[in-house]
């Protein structure tokens, strides 16, 4: 009853305001040109604006509705992403734990080989379930950032350090290029920023067979008490099509299906980078040549910090 009850106040209201159009209309050709269109005209000039006026107003209710119900579905999706990433945590946190006792435990070579494969599985897993909650998060704008004081290439070492059983496990090779004051501290969130970096170099690792895995940092110039960093990700692996380049930061996507298919990806990392370098206010391109890889480029701006400067956004 509601529903027709809407669609018949939309209907009216565009039906009268047209009506009126038309009326005014006639009244300013009248006075213009002295010449009116007399009672047949004027009948048949209402009608039709009554019934364009009523079409409209169909019209703007339905995309009024149709917008709607992809809001709803939009909100429902992301309540499905959290509500799943949060049953899968709880399973997982107990794997890990599990793992973590049977390493100290006394377990023979065979078995601590074993036990690594079980750890970094599930880490794998664990930043996929991180990756679907920042999607939801993101697509909400319930996403915070947590601005403090950091040190860049501390950062850049642990990180390495966590990607580089990927790495060797491709028999791949590593080349780091870090052209940044060692000792400067930044403010910025170093948890986003940690992220960023990790989905980029994952994404290059897993769309490279064979090769090497650069990671380029370069200090740029910035205004007084700013610095931005460049940073650089690049592949020799499969690279993406021109056409389709455009379309890598969206989400669930990646070149081709079949690509989807072979190397086994949700596609959420890249359109997680897009989203939090435009939260923080930084850029992100791509440059690739199919069959020669890819470079992933991100600009992004941090304050220097003093040496007592600890700030929170």
């Amino acid at each position: 009853m509601k529903h027709k009850r809407s669609i018949l106040l939309y209907v009216m209201a565009g039906a009268v305001l047209s009506a009126l159009f038309l009326v005014f209309s006639s009244a300013i050709q009248k006075i213009i040109i002295q010449a009116p269109l007399g009672p047949k005209g004027f009948i048949i000039s209402t009608l039709f604006g009554l019934a364009s006026g009523a079409l409209l107003g169909l019209y703007i209710y339905r995309v009024k509705q149709a917008r709607a119900l992809a809001e709803q579905a939009n909100e429902s999706k992301r309540a499905f992403l959290a509500n799943v990433s949060h049953e899968l945590r709880t399973p997982l946190n107990g794997i890990v734990g599990i793992v973590e006792l049977l390493k100290a435990s006394s377990a023979s070579a065979k078995q601590e080989s074993y036990l690594k494969v079980i750890e970094r599985s599930a880490k794998r897993l664990e930043h996929l379930i991180h990756n679907m909650l920042d999607v939801s998060n993101l697509d909400s704008g319930e996403i915070f950032f947590v601005n403090r004081k950091f040190n860049l290439c501390h950062l850049i070492d642990t990180l390495l350090d966590r990607v580089a059983a990927d790495i060797q496990e491709r028999k791949l090779s590593l080349y780091r290029d870090i052209q940044f004051t060692s000792q400067m501290q930044l403010i910025g969130d170093s948890t986003k920023v940690e992220q960023l970096l990790q989905n980029l170099l994952e994404n290059a690792i897993k769309f490279t067979e064979e090769g090497t895995i650069s990671l380029i940092v370069r200090e740029l110039p910035g205004e007084a008490g700013q610095k931005r960093v460049e940073f650089q990700v690049r592949d020799t692996g499969i690279g993406v099509e021109p056409q389709l380049q455009k379309e890598i930061f969206s989400l669930f996507a990646q070149a081709e299906n079949s690509y989807r298919r072979r190397y086994k990806g949700a596609g959420l990392g890249l359109t997680i980078c897009q989203r939090l370098v435009q939260y923080m206010g930084g850029e992100i391109r791509l440059e690739s040549t199919p069959g020669q890889g890819s470079n992933f480029i991100v600009l992004l701006p941090f304050q220097i910090a003093e040496t007592s400067s600890i700030g929170h956004a």
